[in-house]
């Protein structure tokens, strides 16, 4: 697992942007927590709160950063 990724989501706490997973979809989201196994999510458009293990995402874009 990138060291740079999990690094990174853990200081985009409370940012928004797009996380892209390996099966082809993504998610418009609010980054609400971060540990070494899993990224847990508001998802804008669905309106509800989601966990995604970090080794099912392969590209996340952040709005200010």
């Amino acid at each position: 697992m990138s060291e740079l990724l999990i690094s990174r989501l853990k200081n985009s706490i409370g940012l928004e942007g797009i996380v892209y997973l390996l099966n082809g979809f993504r998610f418009e989201c609010k980054i609400l927590s971060c540990d070494d196994d899993f990224l847990e999510i508001y998802d804008i458009k669905k309106s509800r709160v989601k966990v995604i293990k970090i080794s099912e995402i392969s590209e996340v874009d952040l709005n200010g950063y």
